[in-house]
C-alpha cells in the first residue's frame, strides 16, 4: 500500500462524497483506474463540467487550469484543483512531498521531473491541461522492467523525441519503452506534419502516401530521415543511431526491411517502404502471389487465379466453405498450390479454449489425413478476430496449447501454423505453439495490429479484398507471399469415409458416415440421445471415469466389487451377465461415465488402425446420454429405456452395445445409488434384447 496514495483516496472521499456524481472509492493506497477516474471526476467538478464522468475529454481539456507556483492557493477553487494535480503526482510515482494544495517548490521540482521523463526541452513546472491530462491516466513515462513486461530504452528514446517535437498535436504518448499503438499513431501524425498537412489525423491514408519523401543515402530531410529511423527501429530493424542522417546504418536497415516485407530491396525508403513501415497492409495496391476464398474453385475459376498471376490458393479445410478432392485436383490440374485453414468458430472470443482447441486439433488432423496431406503441411488455426492482449494469454494461448499436445501425443505429420493479427501471431509463435503466420493484416484498426511489426515467420500477408477477372470472376483476399511457405502441390488422398464404415458400429447399425466429422444421430427425444463420432485416436483427458472392456468382460481389480454387486442384483432377476457380455468377446472398447446430476453421458471408445496407415488409429464413439429429471429417476428412465427397445426393435440394431453401457455405468454409479438402482431396472429390460 502506497501511504500517499491512501491519502489522496482519504481526500477524495472526505471532500466529494455527497457531490453528485462522485461515489466513494475504496482506501486502499492502491493506484488504479477507480482513483484516477475519481481525480478526473474531482477536477471537472471543479472547473463545473455539467455532467462529469471521470473521462478526461474534450471538454475537460478546454476547461482545465493551468497550475504553476504563482497559483493563488487562497481560492478554495484552486487549492482543490492542486490537491488533485498532487494525488495524480503521487498515483503517477512522482513526490511532491505533501497533499498540501498549496503550489510550492516541491511540486514544481515534481512536475518537471515529470516533464523531463515525457521528454519535453526546458521544464518548467508549469501545468498545462496537456500536462494534466497525461497525468490523469495509467500509462507510464518511465522505462517499463517487470516479469511480464521489458521496456526497450531506445524506443523510450523514440517517444520522448517524437513528445519534444509533435506534442502540440499529439499531446503526450507514453515513454515506456514499449512500442504501441499510441507510438504508431505519432509516428503517422509526424510524419503528417512534416509532409506540411493542415489537419493531420495519426490514420494513413492516400494524401499521406502521395505526399511522402524519396530518401537515400546523401538526402537532407533531416525530420523525415528521423521519422524513418524511429520507424525502422520500431519494426526491428535497427539504422545505428537516430541522428537524422542518411548514411550505412539507414541504407542497410532499409535494405533488410525491404527483403523481409517482400519490398524491392534497393535501400530507397519512398511511399511503399513508409507504409509498410506504419501501418499493417503496407501499401494495399500490392498484387500478391497468394490468395484465400470460401469460393469453391472451378476449372474456370482456377484459370481466372492463374490468369492474374497468383500461384497458391488457401482454403477451408472443414465447414460450410470447406475444400473437396475434386476441388484439390482441379487446384493442382492448373498448376496452383494449396494451403489449409481451419476454421469454425473463430470469429469470436467466446469460441476459444483448451478444449475446444483438442476438438479442433482433432477435426483438423482428421480432414487433412483424408484429404491426404503430405508430411510436414502447415495447417492454419484461425483467429478471426480483434484478439486484446489479455484474451491471447486467457484464451487464444490455452488453444494453441492444446492444439499442440494433441498433435504431440498423436505423433502428427502435420505442422501447426496461425492465422491472425499481428499480435496474437506473435505470442503463439513466441510462446512455441505456432511455426508460421498467415497475419489478416487487412484490418488495420485491430489493436492487434496497430503498434505491432509484422512477425518474423509471416508466410502470407493478407492486405486486400479484390475481384479477379477472367474465365469466371471472383472475389478473392489478395496476399503477400514472404516464401517460408509454398503450400501443397499433391495430394495422396485416403479414403476414410469406408474405412469408417466398414469397420465400426455404424455398419452394426447400418448407418454411414456422411463425412469423419460428422455425428450419426441414431435416436434424439426428450430423454435419451444416442449418437456415432469418429476421430483420430486420443489418450484419454482423465476427467471421466474409464473401465475397458475385452474378451467379453470388464477389466480392472478397482471395479471387482461393484462387478459382484451388478452381478447378484441381475441374478435376481435371472439375468446372467457373463452370457451376455460374451456375446461381443470380439470387442475392445474404452468406456467413459459422466454425469452432472441433470444428465448421465456414457461413452463407448473403440479404436482401430487404419490398413496400410500405421501414423495413426481412428478411434468411434458409441455416445449414450440420458437426461433425467433427479426426482423422477425411476419413471423416467424406464420410459428412456422403452424408447430404447423400440429404437432397437425397429432398426435391428445391436443391443448388447447398449446392454454393455449400461452395465459399466451401473459400475461406475455403484448398484446402490438411486441412479444405480434406476439402470438396474433399465438393464434388466434391455437384457431380452442383447
Amino acid at each position: 500500500m502506497d501511504e500517499m496514495v491512501n491519502k489522496t483516496q482519504n481526500w477524495l472521499n472526505h471532500t466529494y462524497v455527497g457531490i453528485y456524481p462522485y461515489t466513494h472509492i475504496p482506501e486502499d493506497g492502491i493506484t488504479g483506474w477507480t482513483t484516477i477516474k475519481a481525480l478526473i471526476t474531482a477536477l471537472q467538478i471543479e472547473i463545473g463540467i455539467p455532467e462529469p464522468n471521470g473521462n478526461f475529454g474534450p471538454a475537460t481539456m478546454e476547461k482545465c487550469p493551468t497550475l504553476s507556483i504563482n497559483s493563488d492557493a487562497t481560492d478554495p477553487k484552486i487549492q482543490h484543483e492542486i490537491y488533485i494535480l498532487q494525488g495524480a503526482l503521487f498515483c503517477k510515482g512522482y513526490n511532491p512531498t505533501g497533499l498540501t494544495g498549496t503550489f510550492g517548490e516541491n511540486t514544481k521540482a515534481a512536475v518537471m521531473k515529470f516533464q523531463a521523463d515525457a521528454g519535453l526541452s526546458n521544464p518548467d513546472g508549469i501545468v498545462t491541461p496537456m500536462i494534466f491530462k497525461a497525468l490523469l491516466n495509467m500509462v507510464a513515462f518511465v522505462l517499463i522492467n517487470n516479469d511480464n513486461l521489458k521496456g526497450d530504452p531506445n524506443i523510450r528514446i523514440i517517444q520522448q523525441s517524437l513528445n519534444r517535437d509533435y506534442n502540440r498535436v499529439i499531446g503526450l504518448i507514453p515513454c515506456d519503452g514499449l512500442y504501441s499503438r499510441s507510438t504508431n499513431k505519432a509516428l503517422i501524425y509526424g510524419l503528417q506534419i512534416e509532409e506540411g498537412q493542415t489537419s493531420p489525423d495519426g490514420i494513413w491514408g492516400s494524401n499521406t502516401a502521395s505526399k511522402c519523401p524519396v530518401l537515400s543515402v546523401g538526402s537532407t530531410q533531416k525530420k523525415f530521415i528521423l521519422l524513418l529511423q524511429y520507424a525502422l527501429y520500431c519494426n526491428g530493424f535497427n539504422p545505428n543511431g537516430f541522428d537524422g542522417y542518411y548514411g550505412n546504418g539507414a541504407k542497410s536497415a532499409v535494405t533488410n526491411f525491404q527483403s523481409f516485407c517482400g519490398l524491392k530491396a534497393d535501400g530507397i525508403a519512398g511511399s511503399q517502404t513508409f507504409a509498410s513501415l506504419l501501418v499493417s497492409t503496407g501499401d494495399n495496391t500490392r498484387k500478391g502471389t497468394a490468395c484465400d476464398c470460401s469460393t469453391t474453385v472451378t476449372p474456370s475459376i482456377a484459370a481466372t487465379i492463374k490468369s492474374n498471376g497468383y500461384k497458391i490458393v488457401g482454403r477451408y479445410l472443414t465447414g460450410k466453405f470447406r475444400m473437396t478432392s475434386d476441388e484439390l485436383k482441379v487446384i493442382f490440374d492448373n498448376g496452383l498450390n494449396v494451403i489449409p485453414i481451419f476454421e469454425v468458430g473463430g470469429y469470436k472470443l467466446e469460441y476459444f479454449s483448451y478444449d475446444q482447441g483438442l476438438l479442433d486439433a482433432n477435426s483438423a488432423m482428421l480432414a487433412a489425413t483424408q484429404f491426404g496431406f503430405p508430411e510436414n503441411t502447415i495447417i492454419y488455426f484461425a483467429v478471426d478476430f480483434d484478439a486484446l492482449d489479455y484474451d491471447v494469454t486467457s484464451s487464444i494461448l490455452p488453444y494453441f496449447s492444446a492444439i499442440n499436445e494433441l498433435f504431440a501425443n498423436l505423433g502428427s505429420k502435420f505442422k501447426v501454423g496461425i492465422y491472425a493479427p499481428r499480435n496474437v501471431c506473435i505470442r503463439t509463435r513466441n510462446a512455441g505453439y505456432s511455426c508460421s503466420s498467415f497475419v489478416c493484416d487487412m484490418s488495420t484498426g485491430f489493436s492487434g495490429n496497430l503498434g505491432y511489426p509484422l512477425p518474423k515467420d509471416w508466410a502470407f500477408d493478407q492486405i486486400s479484398t479484390v475481384t479477379l477477372h477472367g474465365a469466371a470472376d471472383i472475389e478473392i483476399d489478395n496476399n503477400i507471399a514472404s516464401g517460408r511457405d509454398n503450400g501443397i502441390s499433391s495430394i495422396s488422398p485416403i479414403n476414410i469415409l469406408d474405412i469408417l464404415n466398414n469397420n465400426s458400429f455404424a455398419k452394426r447399425f447400418g448407418v454411414e458416415f456422411s463425412s469423419p466429422e460428422a455425428e450419426i444421430e441414431l435416436l434424439n427425444n426428450a430423454l435419451v440421445k444416442i449418437s456415432i463420432s469418429a476421430a483420430i485416436k486420443a489418450a484419454s483427458d482423465g476427467d471421466s471415469s474409464v473401465i475397458k472392456f475385452k474378451g467379453g468382460e470388464f477389466e480392472g481389480t478397482d471395479i471387482q466389487t461393484p462387478l459382484d454387486n451388478l452381478k447378484a442384483s441381475l441374478n435376481k432377476d435371472n439375468i446372467e451377465l457373463s452370457s451376455i457380455l460374451a456375446k461381443a468377446n470380439d470387442m475392445e472398447l474404452s468406456i467413459k461415465v459422466s454425469t452432472n446430476g441433470a444428465s448421465l453421458k456414457i461413452e463407448l471408445e473403440n479404436s482401430f488402425k487404419v490398413p496400410e496407415y500405421d501414423i495413426f488409429s481412428l478411434s468411434e464413439t458409441l455416445s449414450i446420454e440420458f437426461r433425467i429429471d433427479k426426482d423422477k429417476l425411476l419413471e423416467e428412465f424406464e420410459l428412456a429405456v422403452n424408447g430404447i427397445i423400440d429404437f432397437v426393435k425397429e432398426t435391428h440394431a445391436i443391443g448388447v452395445l447398449i446392454f454393455i453401457a449400461l452395465a459399466a455405468a451401473i459400475i461406475i454409479v455403484g448398484a446402490e445409488t438411486a441412479l444405480g438402482a434406476a439402470l438396474i431396472k433399465g438393464i434388466a429390460s434391455i437384457a431380452a434384447f442383447a
